[in-house]
């Protein structure tokens, strides 16, 4: 895991430097954040319900970062 930071911190000044401060943020904040509120909010709670309710559990709504946790990560450290 600490290679792909490291390899998109490699990339991330060149980047900046291309697009500008402003431009290189909201990409960011779209690319990355996007895909973890999208989990995050959506799609992991919704599979959360259907193991529950496949294991015959009580249903709940359960909030969890889940797997995209590395994308909050990598988003803190582009920042």
């Amino acid at each position: 895991m600490a290679a792909f930071f490291f390899i998109s911190a490699y990339f991330c000044p060149k980047s900046m430097t291309r697009k500008g401060f402003r431009l290189f943020v909201q990409d960011k904040l779209v690319r990355l954040g996007g895909g973890f509120v999208l989990y995050s909010l959506l799609l992991g709670p919704i599979l959360g319900l259907y193991c529950y309710a496949y294991g015959g559990y009580p249903l709940d709504y359960v909030w969890s970062t889940g797997p995209p946790w590395f994308i909050l990560w990598l988003l803190n450290f582009t920042m």
